[in-house]
């Protein structure tokens, strides 16, 4: 998961289905997010849900709890918080702690596999090279595994092409059954740039008070629905005012 300086909200490629049955900062234990509203009305909460620097988030469900996976931010590896609504959500400590991303070949960030027990970690890598490493094209970073509705699991993921002037696309590739190894040859699904239930986005933002990381600007965690519009996705944000909870 790589950083990159742009004025303006970045959204990430994770869906979080609210109603789906299945699938940090230093210290931990720690409480963040809004208070979700409880009553005789629908429960309601106001973004960004995790403040602070949680920038590429990646929302996992397992069991009852949901887990929120974000890029490092200079005092953890890699940041996780624990939720149970979407809306309140519990810092944990690092779970991926003596943990790099820039391979050491190419000097550019690429994509690895770290495996866990359990969803709080601590992960580990035991890997040679990078599973995914586009040296050509700048390197590779914010993975996404997509399960299509046939079982297939998938491994999406652009190019860095931000680091060096080149394009930034994103690609797929088929993943192996226990998702640590990938099959055939990757594709391009030409999209440039970064650009059946209720479904919702969880993605980082700046807040308009502080856009840039000049003005002190922290890219936090926000959560807003997402719909589909004529087969094309739309985010119903950012929104920075109460709304309805998932």
């Amino acid at each position: 998961m790589g950083r990159h300086r742009v004025a303006r909200p970045l959204l990430a490629l994770v869906l979080a289905c609210a109603w789906a049955a299945a699938g940090c900062g230093a210290g931990g234990g720690g409480s963040a997010g809004p208070p979700a509203t409880t009553g005789a009305g629908a429960r309601r909460f106001t973004n960004p849900v995790l403040p602070g620097n949680l920038a590429d988030p990646f929302v996992l469900k397992v069991g009852d709890p949901w887990y929120a996976y974000a890029t490092g931010d200079l005092v953890v590896n890699l940041q996780i918080a624990r939720s149970t609504d979407l809306v309140r959500w519990q810092q944990l400590d690092d779970a991926l702690p003596y943990y790099t991303l820039r391979d050491a070949a190419s000097g550019h960030q690429c994509i690895s596999v770290a495996v866990a027990d359990r969803p709080e970690g601590p992960f580990r890598d035991t890997r040679s090279r990078p599973l995914v490493c586009q040296e050509r094209l700048g390197g590779s970073l914010d993975p996404h595994r997509f399960v299509d509705r046939d079982g297939a699991a998938y491994l999406l993921w652009k190019n860095d092409g931000n680091c060096c002037g080149l394009p930034t696309e994103l690609w797929g590739q088929r993943l192996d059954g226990d998702g640590l190894a990938l099959e055939g040859r990757p594709r391009s699904l030409g999209v440039r740039n970064d650009a059946a239930g209720d479904l919702w986005l969880a993605y980082h933002a700046w807040d308009s008070s502080a856009v840039g990381d000049e003005a002190g600007g922290q890219w936090s965690m926000w959560l807003d629905r997402l719909r589909f519009e004529n087969g094309r996705p739309r985010v119903e944000g950012p929104t920075d005012g109460p709304q309805e909870a998932p």
